[in-house]
């Protein structure tokens, strides 16, 4: 059969408005699409924008995403602070700190969030299904509502023509005029609804296990470890940009390659060596954050990398808990680590061809 072809556009800042037939992959610090694209449309950066016309789905990370402008499929969004403002045809998939589906979108199926704080102001004709810190709601969603929260608010302008199901600590606010036809089931959210003690065997077991992997990585492999840590503390953004392009890219090209035939051993190897690179990502993060720590300290050198290592992993294991907005955290180390790898490769293999 037919295959799209892929518009690939990046830099610090992209700007793209003309018409594209095929699918368009945008990375970059700052990037912005108000053109007209007949495919899907994939974007990475720290303040994406997308409010042109596309005619598939539109998958966006970064630390500030907007969606707006026409989406005839779904729309799936990732970040620290995220807004839909548009038509989507189809689903809405939201993951961060800040989500807010704005007044003038409208889905035209299901929306799922999971974030920190979550308002809901929009037109939704599915089922809205919500994991959050807080949640507020004015729009109108013509099906049924599930939400798993600490605080619901129903403003007076909220219509949910099906049933609205919560659980929380406590009862909703919803206020007078609110419009909710269907059935109101509310469940009580305790702390007891997890064990503590499993939660915290599990953190120290990973915390271990990482602490063990991240002795064994600078320990024998010294020298290409702390060239991944030096650009860590030398190059952060430049880290950060192009492990956000490689964190979205090579799975969709690995995904390519397993569909035929002659790439499927290709894939095999690039996705088990792709999982070990995500895994000790964190790694080199936690010494570089460690090593500044402890140059705070003390500016004696040679600093002990197993110190800087402990530190880090402390620092980053508090992070990667906090309710919420943990996994963006978690999200940030490994691209930011990925990236370094990156760059640091590729000036040992520039190294060594001169």
């Amino acid at each position: 059969g037919s295959a799209h072809a892929l518009e690939v556009r990046g830099g610090d800042e992209v700007y793209v408005s003309e018409k594209i037939n095929d699918d368009l992959l945008m990375g970059g610090t700052d990037g912005k699409f108000d053109g007209e694209v007949r495919g899907d449309v994939i974007a990475a950066g720290m303040d994406i924008t997308i409010d042109g016309l596309v005619d598939g789905n539109v998958n966006a990370c970064g630390y500030m995403v907007k969606v707006g402008g026409n989406v005839y499929r779904s729309v799936r969004m990732a970040g620290y602070k995220l807004t839909a403002d548009g038509q989507i045809g189809n689903n809405l998939m939201m993951a961060g700190a800040f989500a807010r589906v704005s007044r003038t979108c409208e889905v035209g199926n299901d929306v799922n969030i999971s974030a920190g704080v979550v308002n809901v102001n929009g037109t939704i004709l599915g089922d809205l299904d919500v994991e959050a810190d807080e949640v507020v709601i004015s729009g109108t969603i013509d099906k049924n509502v599930s939400i798993t929260c600490t605080e619901l608010t129903i403003d007076r302008s909220a219509v949910i023509i099906g049933d609205l199901v919560y659980s929380s600590p406590e009862k909703a606010k919803i206020a007078d005029g609110a419009q909710i036809d269907g059935e109101r089931k509310w469940k009580k959210k305790t702390t007891t609804d997890t064990n503590p003690f499993y939660s915290i065997l599990k953190t120290l077991i990973l915390f271990i296990g990482a602490f063990v992997t991240g002795l064994l990585l600078f320990g024998y492999c010294r020298t290409s470890a702390q060239s991944v840590k030096g650009v860590i503390i030398a190059d952060l953004p430049r880290a950060f940009g192009f492990g956000l392009v490689a964190f979205i890219v090579v799975p969709i090209v690995l995904l390519f390659l397993l569909a035929t035939v002659v790439g499927i051993p290709v894939s095999i190897v690039g996705l088990l060596v792709y999982v070990v690179l995500f895994y000790t990502s964190k790694l080199f993060v936690a010494a570089a954050i460690g090593d500044k720590v402890v140059q705070l300290i003390s500016s004696s050198e040679p600093r002990s990398y197993a110190l800087s290592l402990f530190i880090g992993l402390v620092i980053l294991t508090i992070l990667f808990i906090i309710p919420y907005i943990g996994w963006v955290f978690y999200l940030a180390t490994v691209v930011t680590g990925l990236g370094a790898i990156m760059i640091a490769f590729n000036r040992s293999r520039k190294a060594a061809k001169t």
